[in-house]
């Protein structure tokens, strides 16, 4: 097999399967979280935001987004972080780790 063929025909294809491979993980793992959440397993306690406010933290989402800043206020299911650039609100629902900084 030449090196040419390999590269027009197998390689697209390798990446078309490891970008589905991928894809099916993320929502495999947000199937086990939603699951999860209507059990009442991954419940965060408001009263750990409520009593850190005006301190700077960074909260890791279920889905793997990171946001780092001071916590504003919590309303409810919602917290809301002043970062660098904006504000923005996290439903607790979805947090998966918290950390002070």
């Amino acid at each position: 097999m030449e090196p040419a063929n390999f590269i027009s025909i197998y390689l697209p294809l390798l990446t078309v399967f490891m970008v589905i491979i991928q894809q099916r993980k993320r929502r495999r793992k947000i199937r086990v979280i939603h699951y999860l959440l209507k059990k009442g397993v991954l419940a965060v306690s408001i009263d750990a935001f409520k009593s850190n406010i005006g301190r700077d933290c960074q909260i890791t989402t279920m889905l793997e987004r990171k946001v780092t800043g001071r916590i504003n206020r919590v309303d409810g299911n919602w917290v809301e972080i002043a970062t660098k650039k904006d504000t923005e609100y996290i439903n607790t629902d979805f947090i998966e780790r918290f950390r002070l900084l």
